[in-house]
């Protein structure tokens, strides 16, 4: 991990966690997006049911399997929650606090739990798992630079108190 210095061969290791913050809130907002259309979408068709199923009385032709398809209310709830994670990332590689970068690494990896979960429970279509696989090593390898720029803040900042205990060491030791 100390060995990791920058991101994408291209940009260092606070850029990359800003970089990954933006695509992450960016990508979030289409997933918020795509389940408020779905929403939408649902509603019309039910509100086309309920207009057929008043207007006539033979319901056998009807078909609900299109409305129950996509889970867009699980999905709006974790693209809300990566939004927020994106603005935990971007202040803390902005601001250089730890602790946010942290927090982000435990909601990530809770969230791939749930994303994971979610998958084999109620989309287990080959494509999917195989575009999941992909989602999951991108996201892997965002968190493994997030850790890197964690590392990097961690001993600098060790680096720079050492001394500082050593001096405060010393006065306390002579008194």
């Amino acid at each position: 991990m100390e060995g990791l210095r920058n991101c994408c061969y291209f940009f260092d290791l606070k850029i990359g966690c800003q970089l990954i913050s933006l695509v992450e809130a960016l990508s979030s907002m289409l997933q918020i997006y795509q389940s408020y259309s779905e929403l939408y979408e649902r509603q019309m068709a039910v509100n086309n049911i309920m207009h057929v199923v008043t207007s006539t009385t033979d319901v056998s032709t009807l078909s609900l399997h299109h409305v129950h398809e996509q889970h867009p209310m699980y999905n709006l709830g974790m693209g809300t929650v990566n939004i927020f994670s994106a603005l935990l990332l971007f202040f803390g590689a902005k601001f250089q606090r730890k602790m946010l970068l942290l927090v982000w690494i435990y909601i990530t990896i809770l969230c791939i739990l749930c994303f994971m979960l979610h998958t084999l429970v109620t989309d287990l279509i080959l494509e999917h798992v195989i575009l999941n696989a992909i989602s999951l090593a991108l996201e892997s390898y965002f968190i493994v630079v997030v850790l890197a720029f964690y590392l990097h803040l961690h001993s600098h900042q060790h680096r720079g108190t050492t001394s500082e205990v050593e001096v405060l060491y010393t006065g306390t030791s002579e008194v």
